[in-house]
């Protein structure tokens, strides 16, 4: 079972503040599996700071406004309960002892979770190695002449999901969607080239 995982930051390391995080745990197949009542979206998370470390081209990119954000947000050590329950919820759910990390450039997502509301031994409790990366498996199928260039999630999207070309990009929660959706697609691009 996978936990898709898509963040918004106030920059590129850690030391940026994390704003918001979406969760969302698919099967296999990569069909989504609600966990409590958490329905096709998942677990979403607006994380509060008494002060934020951001920089202006992040918040360009993802459209946040800090005020609006910010009331509306937890703090990391509530936001951290928050996504443990959900993390127990989609163990007891699924029936797995540990979930894959899954994503686009998920490493990227992986670093925040980790600085701001998992420490290393609760995510060793929850994860195993290694990671669905949507980023890298585009990297590989454009390699081997599958797909054409652009690892881009809006510029995968455009390609290969234009249903979704309306999708409102470098939201957390639309992102993850979206991410979700190209694993899919991959894996069916996949099965036809090697038929």
């Amino acid at each position: 079972m996978y936990l898709f995982i898509d963040t918004e930051t106030g920059g590129i390391t850690p030391n940026y503040s994390l704003l918001t995080v979406s969760c969302i745990v698919a099967d296999k197949d990569f069909n989504i599996v609600p966990i409590f009542d958490s329905g096709s979206r998942g677990l979403y998370l607006r994380i509060k700071h008494d002060e934020y470390s951001l920089t202006s081209g992040a918040l360009e990119v993802n459209k946040i406004n800090i005020v609006e954000h910010h009331a509306q947000a937890k703090y990391a050590a509530e936001a951290g309960t928050i996504l443990r329950t959900f993390l127990n919820g989609a163990v007891k759910t699924t029936g797995k002892k540990r979930l894959i990390p899954a994503g686009h450039n998920v490493v990227f997502d992986m670093q925040f979770l980790r600085a701001h509301l998992l420490d290393d031994a609760t995510w060793n409790e929850y994860f195993t190695y290694p990671a669905f990366d949507t980023a890298a498996i585009a990297r590989y199928l454009n390699a081997v002449n599958v797909i054409p260039g652009g690892y881009s999630l809006t510029a995968l999207r455009n390609a290969f999901l234009p249903e979704l070309s309306t999708a409102t990009m470098h939201n957390a929660e639309t992102d993850n969607l979206v991410t979700l959706a190209l694993a899919k697609k991959f894996v069916s691009l996949w099965s036809t080239q090697t038929k």
